[in-house]
């Protein structure tokens, strides 16, 4: 314990007796959320004639991407001073501000995807460049060979492919210029190179509003062959539906209510024959369906929850990065 000059103090004792202090300093007092201290309203000498110095104008793509963000706020509030004699205070203020440094933004609008750019680039590579073919993947399998032969093979195909790869670069940043100005690509080297590594395998979903699905674009023929077969798990996707369409209607989940759960059986059976024959299907939907919807009434198993959450998360992490599995089973339903 380290010692206190108060004289008013008392030690702790193994009778638990308190103590006090008259006053103790703190100088790393570790607050929470710390604002950093830019001094952008009044910059040092120094960093004002460093700052001064850039020209975010005269940058390209990639010397603009390395920029530090304090050099581009630095650039705007001296810009909004100009024009308003003080920088932003209230919250008006401040929204106007923030779009003004969204003018500094050099990548695309989002309907401008890189990805069709990329598209766009790797075509003009195999009509001229590639002579037919696509880049070179780069990569080659294990194979019965020395370290040293086995190495060189393994370079020239990891040198071609970077010079493809290089080459449909080249387009796309020729490709970027055109989109007008301050709507210059940033460095898309990575990108390139993973997307003419995979080049073979690439693929374009289309999804489709869910209101669609209600529509009657699902494919009904499809669906009435795999209801035939009583171990399809499909009838699930009728019972579902039918429950949507029971909700609808009564304002509640069937087997919600336990003094209504007969009651809701003979309810849901109507939902799902009235839905099988706007179809074009017969009522092939056994009854134990029905009575295991009404006996479940919308409960929410913690372990099934969790299961869905981590499916759904799966899928979403699936279109973040641009990734697809194994998702060759033809569906009858869109979206799946």
């Amino acid at each position: 314990m380290a010692v206190l000059s108060s004289r008013k103090t008392q030690a702790i004792n193994r009778n638990g007796r308190s103590f006090m202090i008259e006053e103790h300093t703190v100088i790393e007092s570790h607050p929470d959320n710390e604002i950093p201290d830019l001094r952008l309203d009044r910059p040092f000498s120094a960093l004002e004639k460093y700052m001064d110095s850039l020209d975010l104008d005269g940058m390209d793509d990639k010397e603009h991407s390395h920029v530090p963000y304090v050099v581009i706020l630095y650039k705007f509030l001296q810009k909004w001073n100009q024009e308003h004699g003080a920088p932003p205070k209230n919250y008006k203020e401040k929204k106007l501000f923030i779009q003004l440094l969204k003018t500094a933004n050099i990548t695309p609008s989002p309907t401008t995807k890189p990805f069709w750019i990329m598209a766009r680039a790797l075509h003009e590579f195999v009509s001229s460049e590639g002579r037919g073919v696509l880049p070179v993947r780069g990569t080659i399998p294990d194979m019965t060979a020395d370290s040293e032969k086995y190495i060189k093979i393994q370079s020239l195909y990891r040198d071609q492919a970077a010079q493809d790869a290089d080459w449909v670069l080249r387009r796309v940043q020729e490709h970027s210029q055109q989109l007008g100005p301050r709507k210059v690509m940033p460095s898309l080297e990575n990108d390139v190179k993973n997307f003419c590594k995979n080049a073979h395998a690439l693929r374009v979903i289309k999804g489709k509003p869910i209101v669609e699905e209600y529509k009657g674009s699902i494919n009904l023929s499809e669906i009435g062959a795999h209801l035939e077969n009583p171990e399809s798990d499909l009838v699930w996707y009728v019972m579902l539906r039918a429950v949507d369409q029971f909700h609808s209607e009564f304002r509640a989940y069937p087997g919600y209510f336990q003094d209504q759960v007969e009651t809701d059986i003979v309810r849901l059976k109507v939902c799902v024959n009235r839905l099988l024959a706007d179809w074009g299907c017969g009522p092939i939907v056994k009854d134990d369906f029905i009575h295991e919807m009404c006996r479940y009434g919308a409960s929410e198993v913690h372990s099934v929850a969790a299961y869905m959450g981590g499916c759904a998360a799966q899928e979403a992490q699936k279109v973040k990065t641009a990734q697809l599995g194994n998702g060759n089973t033809v569906s009858p339903l869109p979206n799946t």
